[in-house]
């Protein structure tokens, strides 16, 4: 037989030790503030100059807070906290929120038209075509950190198709362009062609910053 303590017919009433506090500290270089506000969250609501570094309770080490927006939760209460500004020469402002209990910060709203501004390409290379090896792959295009895209085009002259990919590529793997087909590459690593034929070609076109 189960038994129901009277705790599940009846809501519990209490009061919350230290509520949600807000404080805000001016910190100068190399200088400590102590938080004597017994809490169990804590977090950084705002925070400028110098660098943060915390301690909660009087014993532990400090350890880095890299920047507001970030919370903590402490699985118990610590009566005090440390705040120190471990920079040589910057003073810190900060503004921080405690309490015992979590924190739930919904105060940031978005809203409007947010306008993305594509940045384009500026030069366009027209390559000379480069001659293919019968048989193997060949680098139609070396690595290449300012690269954006490249096209790779199987001339129709050709009248056979080939393979694209690294250097590893063959007749049965990368990517297979009949004669006169073309492919963009979004890539800044280098490329190959593995052909079967004598006398072929790639046409190459190199998008640039």
């Amino acid at each position: 037989m189960n038994v129901i303590s009277q705790d599940d017919f009846f809501v519990k009433f209490g009061s919350i030790q230290n509520p949600y506090q807000e404080f805000t500290f001016t910190i100068l270089a190399g200088q400590q503030m102590i938080v004597n506000y017994a809490h169990n969250y804590f977090r950084v609501i705002s925070l400028s100059g110098g660098t943060l570094q915390t301690r909660f309770g009087a014993s532990g080490q400090f350890s880095p807070y890299t920047g507001a927006g970030l919370g903590f939760k402490i699985p118990f209460v610590v009566p005090h906290m440390v705040l120190l500004n471990s920079h040589a020469t910057d003073t810190m402002t900060i503004t921080i929120a405690v309490a015992i209990g979590e924190i739930q910060d919904d105060r940031l709203q978005t809203s409007g038209t947010v306008t993305v501004n594509a940045v384009k390409a500026t030069t366009l290379d027209s390559l000379a075509d480069v001659a293919l090896n019968n048989g193997s792959a060949t680098v139609v295009s070396a690595l290449d950190s300012t690269r954006r895209e490249l096209i790779v085009q199987n001339p129709v002259a050709n009248a056979v198709s080939f393979f694209v990919g690294d250097s590893g590529v063959t007749a049965s793997n990368g990517i297979e362009l009949q004669a006169g087909d073309s492919i963009v590459l979004t890539t800044t690593a280098a490329v190959s062609v593995f052909v079967t034929g004598a006398s072929k070609v790639a046409k190459i076109i190199s998008v640039k910053d």
